[in-house]
């Protein structure tokens, strides 16, 4: 009984990293097709609006005239699970479907104070669909305990969607400062969910963790300030820092095993990112950028702890904060037609001591490369189209229970991801 029960809460445990990230880690690293086909790179430049409230908003005071961009972005990803354990193993395809993401960015300058630019951006910004079917085949996904050893169906569901009204301001000729609160809107459901105590309420000695689906949108506030200076030779300097963005606490209506009420709370911010840019336009037609990025995550509890706590329930993900890097490249052919390609890689934070309690989504993606085409086609209207891919990432490494690894074990995540972005935008 007592092996069951450890068994049990490994598996949920390896589960719950498949709850909480995609991507680079649990942020996006770029907003908007334009944004997209730099890879991220818009600390040091003022290319595009969404990406200037998005990374640094001093950038804003670079961007021309009054307009509004709509975009789109259509990712299809491609994620499997294997694991061998107890004399068997297997490999299953998570059913993600296609999920659309969206950015909005409005840019107002003030005519009688031309040195004060305004922006309001709403993002897509991080998030995560994940949803395997039970698989008898693959002991990770096998029906849980006494039947099986696994969790049998996983689902998960994590959206964040972000508001930053925004306000930029050219301080000196050459210099620029802005500021952004950051609302958050937070959706997050989980099944099963370990982030909580497992219940053994029928009795039966095998305990098990509920489901975290009864929930509702969930608020969350942070800032972000930059700075961006502009010099004569063409070089672009650019800083900003994004707060934490404090969630309120994540209350869940659930049951226990005998579909009894039960109250679940647990926390989850997000973490605070320091961003690093420059860019280079001294080339006519061309320019160059890079943005240096370093997300925090071993300041966010749930994310860097790691763990059994003594109730049965996951400390955390083991997290660890990562460096990435994003290089962009414009060429305009022409005042109506320009072209873009980058490169995006980070650091995996997943140290491989904890590689178990992250099995279901590797939490980042380690290289993303990315190319898009600009058209105006009227003094008003211009549309940019962007296509990436991430080639195949992985997380892999022995299946851990409380008692320690098991013995020629092995669970493993692979994702890799195409995504098409097109967005329209307005001058007025």
């Amino acid at each position: 009984m007592v092996k069951s029960i450890a068994n049990c809460l490994a598996i949920f445990a390896i589960v719950m990293c498949h709850q909480v990230g995609l991507g680079q880690g649990l942020m996006t690293p770029g907003v908007g097709a334009v944004n997209r086909s730099m890879a991220g790179a818009a600390t040091g430049n003022s290319v595009d609006s969404a990406g200037a409230m998005f990374f640094n908003p001093a950038t804003l005071t670079g961007v021309d005239d009054n307009h509004i961009v709509w975009s789109i972005e259509v990712p299809f990803i491609n994620e499997q699970v294997s694991s061998s354990a107890f004399g068997s193993s297997g490999q299953t395809s998570a059913e993600v479907g296609i999920f659309p993401l969206a950015t909005t960015a409005f840019v107002y300058r003030l005519e009688s104070l031309p040195e004060i630019t305004l922006g309001l951006g709403m993002f897509s910004a991080g998030g995560l669909f994940g949803n395997y079917p039970a698989d008898e085949t693959n002991p990770i996904l096998s029906p849980p305990p006494p039947t099986g050893a696994g969790v049998g169906q996983a689902f998960n569901l994590l959206s964040l969607q972000q508001f930053t009204p925004t306000i930029a301001g050219q301080i000196t000729e050459r210099f620029s400062l802005g500021l952004s609160p950051i609302i958050t809107l937070a959706t997050l459901q989980l099944s099963p969910v370990s982030l909580v105590a497992p219940d053994d309420a029928n009795g039966d000695g095998t305990f098990s963790y509920p489901s975290a689906i009864g929930t509702h949108p969930h608020y969350g506030l942070g800032f972000q300030i930059g700075g961006y200076y502009t010099m004569e030779s063409g070089l672009n300097l650019g800083f900003s820092y994004k707060s934490p963005n404090w969630l309120e606490k994540i209350k869940v209506n659930a049951s226990d095993e005998l579909g009894r009420p039960r109250a679940l709370t647990f926390d989850l911010d997000l973490p605070p990112i320091y961003s690093l840019g420059m860019s280079y336009e001294g080339i006519p037609q061309w320019l160059i950028a890079a943005d240096v990025r370093y997300v925090d995550y071993e300041s966010v509890a749930v994310l860097s702890d790691s763990g059994f706590n003594p109730d049965g329930s996951v400390r955390g993900v083991g997290w660890e904060s990562v460096w990435s890097l994003s290089l962009g490249l414009q060429k305009e052919f022409s005042e109506t037609c320009s072209v873009r390609i980058g490169w995006f890689t980070t650091e995996d934070p997943v140290p491989n001591a904890v590689a178990a309690f992250n099995i279901g989504s590797p939490a980042y993606y380690q290289h993303i490369l990315s190319a898009g085409v600009s058209k105006r086609f009227t003094d008003f209207f211009s549309t940019h189209f962007t296509y990436y891919h991430s080639p195949k990432s992985e997380v892999s490494g022995p299946f851990v229970t409380p008692g320690g690894a098991i013995p020629n074990s092995n669970v493993t995540d692979s994702v890799d991801s195409h995504a098409i972005l097109m967005s329209l935008a307005f001058d007025y």
